[in-house]
């Protein structure tokens, strides 16, 4: 949303900033397609514990 809603424009005041903000939220929601998941459970799990290790810095 910063990217292309925020940052290209220029806001007087709070109440400007909110009104783009929304305008924003309900063209994206109107276009909006759900998420298709498409990840096991197993591969979640198997990317969160290699992630784990490596931010621990441990081999077990």
């Amino acid at each position: 949303m910063t990217q292309k809603a925020i940052r290209r424009g220029s806001f007087h005041n709070l109440g400007e900033l909110t009104c783009k903000i929304h305008g924003f939220v309900e063209h994206y929601n109107a276009q909006a397609r759900p998420c298709m998941w498409v990840a096991t459970a197993e591969s979640s799990l198997a990317k969160t514990k290699r992630l784990c290790k490596m931010i621990s810095g441990t081999l077990n």
